[in-house]
């Protein structure tokens, strides 16, 4: 095979391979951005190179990869050429951009020339305030943040507006187009408490075991600083059902609300536990219990005995 042919350079007259790719389209005020993880699984052929077509207009900012060893473009087609004709596998991290001055724009679509089969998945994100409308065509559907790559939704840096995927037939035309309108932006909590429940049980000693749950909306807040009574120490912290630790500065602790990997895009738990030595009530108490309610905060207490 020639280049001129389209089709992608190799040792082998018979070359078939499958490419895979997960798309970030961020969006700003100024220019839209992509950064397009590709994985190739070759299948018969030896390639020695690869090629991207680009979407006009748009300026390759990086190509890298274990297995390339140089990259070209010219008349909108990037060229990787790959060490190991034998590997069978090759991924590539591809950046572009382009400026814009409209409120409306197709997301474009990096497509490798001879791929026998493509499958893609599409996250479009907004910098600042932003209302994004996305609509489809083609054989792209729709889905769920929650369903998306985890390596794909780590590169969002902003607000994810719309998720994507697709898998390309023959000659099939995709279209994804984009219009928003922009707000001036405003103040924004980094983390809000939307519910909260105590729940404290206390002795006739004095001593009480207490826990907190928050259910947490946040947007990048990493710690939650607690100030517990003085003797006080946390036991114990969950972040979604997953136990963390707690950190402890000398201007008091903090509760994780976020762990590795972990970036929730609805509302989730957070929860700790913490041990006060009390003072000893002067009389000894039957067991005894009530709630209150304030506002968002759910407190229970109880009174009995607790075993260290």
């Amino acid at each position: 095979m020639d280049g001129g042919s389209g089709d992608v350079v190799g040792a082998s007259l018979c070359l078939r391979f499958l490419s895979d790719v997960k798309t970030l389209v961020s969006v700003s005020e100024a220019d839209i951005r992509i950064v397009a993880l590709a994985d190739v699984t070759v299948v018969q052929g030896e390639p020695s190179q690869f090629q991207i077509e680009v979407p006009a207009g748009f300026e390759i900012t990086g190509a890298t990869g274990a297995s390339i060893e140089s990259s070209e473009f010219e008349s909108g087609v990037l060229t990787l050429k790959v060490t190991g004709p034998a590997q069978r596998n090759h991924q590539f991290l591809i950046s572009m951009g382009k400026s814009i001055a409209a409120t409306k724009a197709d997301a474009p679509f990096l497509s490798f020339k001879g791929a026998q089969r493509e499958t893609c998945e599409v996250l479009v994100e907004g910098a600042g305030t932003i209302e994004l409308t996305a609509a489809e065509a083609g054989g792209l559907k729709r889905m769920d943040f929650k369903e998306m790559n985890p390596y794909l939704r780590s590169l969002a840096r902003f607000p994810m507006q719309a998720a994507f995927r697709y898998h390309r037939q023959p000659n099939e035309k995709l279209a994804l187009a984009l219009e928003w309108t922009r707000f001036p932006d405003s103040s924004v909590l980094a983390a809000v408490a939307e519910r909260a429940v105590v729940t404290t049980l206390v002795t006739t000693e004095g001593r009480s075991l207490t826990e907190i749950k928050l259910t947490i909306r946040n947007q990048a807040q990493p710690f939650l600083k607690v100030a517990l009574p003085q003797g006080a120490s946390i036991l114990s912290a969950e972040v979604a059902g997953e136990k963390v630790k707690p950190v402890e500065g000398p201007d008091g602790n903090r509760v994780p609300l976020l762990r590795a990997g972990f970036r929730p895009v609805d509302s989730y738990t957070v929860s700790f536990v913490f041990m006060h030595s009390g003072v000893p009530f002067a009389k000894k108490r039957r067991l005894r219990s009530f709630s209150s309610k304030n506002g968002c905060a759910d407190q229970s207490f109880a009174m009995g005995s607790l075993s260290s």
